[in-house]
Parts: C-alpha cells; sequence; structure tokens
C-alpha cells in the first residue's frame, strides 16, 4: 500500500494510444493477484516461477483499428 487513506486499485488498466492517429493500439490489465484464483502459500522455488507468476497477472487488450473514410467537399 502506497497511501494510508487510498487503497489498491485493481486491475490496473494501461492502454497504448497513437498520438499520431489519435487512437488505440493495445493495452493490458495487470492484477495485484492472479485473476484464476490461485493462491500461493510459498514463495516461489526459482526465477522462473517467478517469472510465470507475474506473467499469469497481465492479460492483454487488443484493439481491432477500423479507418474511416471520410468525405471532404468536393472529393469524394
Amino acid at each position: 500500500m502506497l497511501h494510508p487513506a487510498i487503497e489498491s486499485h485493481s486491475p490496473l488498466v494501461f492502454e497504448i494510444v497513437d498520438s499520431a492517429i489519435g487512437r488505440s493500439i493495445g493495452g493490458c490489465s495487470y492484477y495485484v493477484s492472479p485473476p484464476n484464483g490461485k493462491v500461493y502459500q510459498e514463495f516461489p522455488p526459482n526465477h522462473r516461477e517467478a517469472e510465470s507468476r507475474m506473467v499469469e497477472r497481465f492479460i492483454g487488450i487488443m484493439k481491432m483499428l477500423v479507418v474511416f473514410h471520410t468525405r471532404r467537399e468536393g472529393k469524394i
């Protein structure tokens, strides 16, 4: 907990935006505890197990990019 008066936020949602076109191109959610409900009673025995536990907390968010063509005056 970073601040005693503010609760932790879960999940944290990150979204990557391409500022040139003003659209979201993807993102992810990070959960404080694994979203599948696993509860680990022991510390991970090695770095591979620790990394796999960390990775399972991230869930990717894919956005489909849609290009809209608008009709400008005098042009179709």
